[in-house]
């Protein structure tokens, strides 16, 4: 028997929804669209169902792309305001947290320093390779 295709929000069981948002984050902040997503999502959030509805009118076309009931789940998600303000923190979230380790990694321990005079093939800031 076919599993059923979800036609309205609350089809998509609490577990999935969360799952698929927490990936939708994590592809945005890998990306690295974190602030053109929050800039998009934010203008838009008074239109979130007029979104949701484009995006699945678009569905047979990005399906091509896109494999799975995936984007079909997502598009119902951006339906309720409060899925698209938990999408925007967990992009928030994942993207601070990006920044500071790349900060930590940067920071006065040495080791970015060290790694990248590595790279640099052993010589510091102030070698001047003579």
């Amino acid at each position: 028997m076919r599993e059923m295709v979800p036609v309205v929000a609350e089809d998509v069981p609490e577990e999935e929804a969360e799952a698929l948002l927490e990936k939708l984050a994590d592809g945005i902040v890998r990306r690295q669209l974190a602030i053109p997503a929050v800039l998009l999502l934010e203008t838009c959030k008074p239109l979130n169902f007029v979104g949701s509805q484009a995006m699945i009118a678009l569905h047979p076309f990005v399906a091509a792309f896109v494999k799975g009931d995936d984007y079909r789940k997502v598009a119902l998600l951006m339906e309720e305001d409060a899925n698209v303000e938990e999408l925007l923190q967990r992009v928030e979230r994942k993207e601070a947290a990006v920044k500071a380790a790349e900060k930590r990694e940067r920071s006065g321990d040495g080791t970015f320093a060290r790694a990248w005079a590595r790279v640099r093939g052993g010589k510091s800031r102030g070698d001047s390779g003579e």
